[in-house]
């Protein structure tokens, strides 16, 4: 941490992290498999090494108005996927049809925060950039993960009408989750089966959710207090 002045400094970050426990997912469409895996000899655990260097300031004397830009790098290891045309099928040895490499992830993250006694709100906005390199999938080329999203946006805002009354709203935007999808048909001994050709070459339609609610707080009581909260979930 570094103070440029007053009211503006510099963050810089470095962390390594061990995951004993990682799910694998399926991105083929028409049989989607997720498994739990814990590690074991065959499978080691994962590790990922991150660096992350931002800028954070307030915008404005009173500090109710701040803004960050914070970019990062995150370099995974021992990552696991499905191999291309694995058995999923009826197969009580998943472990078997899994294949482990590297992925490598990069991001840009922007934040502007208004703080109040009435109002509050933050837009954020992420841009970013995921892929794995793992042999045996994808013809050995580096692909884009199920969970890669390059945009994602969120914006959430509240209101005190009152002592008793709020009213907020909370809108998320980000782009849809890759998936392999296949490309043509072929036929083996008088059987037809899907042809795939490269790994999560699709990607579905964005994500977008808009919700509003209302909170009701109770009387200020000295031993306990709550709230009532009305919403509507999805208004688009």
């Amino acid at each position: 941490h570094y103070q440029l002045t007053p009211n503006s400094s510099l963050k810089a970050a470095y962390s390594r992290n061990y995951q004993y426990l990682f799910q694998v997912n399926n991105s083929t469409v028409q049989l989607p498999s997720n498994i739990w895996l814990p590690a074991n000899n065959n499978i080691k655990p994962r590790f990922a090494d991150q660096f992350s260097l931002g800028y954070f300031t307030t915008l404005d004397k009173k500090g109710k108005l701040e803004f960050s830009a914070e970019a990062y790098a995150h370099f995974m290891h021992r990552v696991t996927d499905y191999r291309d045309n694995a058995h999923l099928f009826l197969n009580d040895n998943l472990a078997t049809e899994i294949r482990t490499g590297t992925g490598q992830a990069y991001g840009l993250e922007l934040m502007l925060r208004k703080k109040g006694k009435k109002f509050n709100g933050a837009i954020s906005y992420t841009l970013s950039k995921v892929a794995f390199n793992i042999p045996g999938i994808n013809q050995g080329k580096s692909y884009a993960p199920r969970y890669d999203r390059p945009h994602n946006l969120s914006m959430n805002v509240s209101y005190e009408l009152g002592r008793r009354w709020r009213i907020s709203s909370t809108f998320t935007y980000m782009s849809g989750s890759n998936v392999t999808l296949p490309v043509g048909l072929i036929v083996v001994n008088n059987r037809l089966y899907n042809y795939f050709t490269k790994r999560n070459a699709f990607r579905l339609p964005y994500f977008m959710q808009w919700d509003i609610a209302i909170t009701l707080k109770s009387r200020q009581r000295k031993r306990w207090q709550g709230e009532w909260t009305f919403g509507v979930t999805n208004v688009l």
